[in-house]
């Protein structure tokens, strides 16, 4: 059961993502590739790709093989984060924060930007399931105003560090570090000085680590 609970939450994200900026959760789903609208049945996660053997119903078109991975991924990730051995505020939270971590990674690795709607999220989660840390979250502020200023830091990467740092309070020293450190390495890796490396998907990591281990 929690099995299709994930695949469903991996579909809908992924959804999300490849509809940003302009998604709009009423809008009917169509092919990427002909515009076609997609039936009910053309849109159960993982049966239906398997039932059309990876192409579009209508115009046979291949459909992208990132949607069946997201929503495999999604399927595992949450049986497993229900059977560690941690808090239930913590899983909830947790469950709720990985598809918004999903989408703001996809968004940025896509259109260099990060949806507002991610750091909404983590404050109105931060708000109702956890003890939220104002102080810190109001310094960590003013340091990443500084970082935009200078161009140091993304503005969406710095909502994002400003809602977890309300959040998790000091725990975000540990996931900056953490994202950093992982960043440099990758770029150190695909020795490119000239391609941008977008950073939400680190910060998430770091972010999913720092729920995880506190």
């Amino acid at each position: 059961m929690i099995f299709l609970l994930g695949i469903c939450i991996g579909s809908f994200a992924k959804c999300l993502a490849d509809r940003y900026p302009h998604y709009l959760i009423h809008a009917r789903s169509r092919c990427c590739s002909c515009s076609h609208v997609l039936s009910a049945i053309d849109l159960f996660p993982i049966l239906s790709f398997v039932l059309l053997k990876g192409r579009c119903r209508y115009c046979n078109a291949e459909i992208p093989i990132s949607n069946i991975i997201t929503e495999i991924v999604f399927g595992f990730l949450y049986p497993v984060l229900f059977i560690i051995p941690i808090s239930f505020e913590l899983r909830i939270t947790t469950a709720i924060l990985m598809p918004i971590f999903y989408l703001a990674s996809a968004a940025d690795i896509k259109h260099g930007e990060i949806p507002d709607l991610c750091s909404a999220v983590i404050v109105c989660t931060a708000i109702l399931f956890s003890s939220y840390y104002v102080s810190t979250a109001s310094i960590a502020a003013m340091l990443c105003i500084f970082c935009v200023r200078f161009g140091w830091l993304g503005a969406g990467d710095a909502k994002l560090i400003i809602a977890f740092t309300l959040f998790r309070g000091n725990g975000i020293l540990a996931a900056m570090w953490s994202a950093s450190l992982v960043c440099i390495l990758f770029s150190v890796l695909i020795k490119n000085e000239k391609r941008r490396i977008p950073f939400a998907p680190f910060l998430c990591m770091g972010f999913m680590l720092c729920l995880l281990l506190s």
